[in-house]
Parts: C-alpha cells; sequence; structure tokens
C-alpha cells in the first residue's frame, strides 16, 4: 500500500471532511474511533490534521475540548461513587461502587492528562535533599519564587 491510497474499505479524508472529524473528537471520541465512524484510514486522517497548521491547531483544540469531557465524566462519576448514585452508560442507568469507580477515574484522569498536557500543567519541584539543610522560611521563599514564576507565565 503505498502513501497515497488507503487500505480496502477506508478513505483518505476531504476537507469536507474536517469538521465532522474535529466534532466527533471535541465530543469525547478518539480519532480512531471517528475515522472508523466515518469509514475514514486512520494513519491518513492523522497524517492530514498534522500536514496543514491550521487543521494542526484546530485538531490540538479538539483533543484540548476532549480532555475537558473526560475532566467532567470524572466529576460524574466520583460524585456518583462517593453518593452512592448512578451514572448513564450507554441506554441505562447503573449504580457506581467506589473500587468500579477508583479504576475508571484513574484510567479517565490518565487519558485527560495525555490530551491536553497543557491545560493541566504539573509543576514538579524537587526540594526533599535540599530540605533538611533549609530553615522553614527558607523553604517558604523558594515556594513563593517558583509560585511567582508560574505567575509569570500564566500572565504571558
Amino acid at each position: 500500500m503505498s502513501e497515497t491510497t488507503a487500505p480496502a474499505g477506508k478513505r483518505r479524508p476531504k476537507d469536507d471532511d474536517l469538521e465532522q472529524v474535529l466534532y466527533s473528537i471535541a465530543s469525547g471520541a478518539s480519532l480512531k474511533a471517528t475515522c472508523e465512524e466515518m469509514g475514514l484510514d486512520t494513519p491518513s486522517t492523522h497524517r492530514w490534521l498534522e500536514t496543514d497548521d491550521d487543521r494542526r491547531q484546530s485538531y490540538a483544540r479538539a483533543r484540548e475540548m476532549r480532555a475537558e469531557v473526560f475532566q467532567e465524566q470524572a466529576l460524574e462519576v466520583g460524585l456518583a461513587a462517593a453518593t452512592g448514585g448512578e451514572i448513564q452508560v450507554g441506554s441505562e442507568k447503573r449504580k457506581v461502587d467506589a473500587s468500579g469507580a477508583r479504576v475508571l477515574l484513574d484510567a479517565i484522569k490518565w487519558a485527560a492528562a495525555r490530551m491536553a498536557p497543557k491545560t493541566a500543567p504539573v509543576t514538579r519541584l524537587d526540594v526533599t535533599s535540599r530540605a533538611r539543610q533549609m530553615t522553614d522560611e527558607e523553604i517558604a521563599a523558594e515556594l513563593a519564587m517558583y509560585e511567582a514564576r508560574g505567575q509569570d507565565q500564566d500572565d504571558a
């Protein structure tokens, strides 16, 4: 199979497909699921999304929106687990038990962090080895410096 052809039964994306692809992803579907639903070849679609700056930026924003959908799902599952409530699974409601919710929440958090790493940046601060040699005031001052640096980046 060459770079320009898609596998049998699948087609390469066209500009007319962009809106539907982005909407599906922003609604929570993966690129693979979207391509399967639309009859598109996934690798060709991925290359197509990445070869144009506007499409690449739109795709990145759709993935960020998908992460927001996952975050909302995590809150819904957590609330249902904490209150003994139910969540919608397909066309039916199911009671949430705490152990199942924990597994699901871990999976949702893992996926959401990889879908939109810019929306939830993790700053790691290693002061463990130096903390034993620092006073409480020195630790507080260093933490304040890192917090100020983070705020400066947010303002930029």
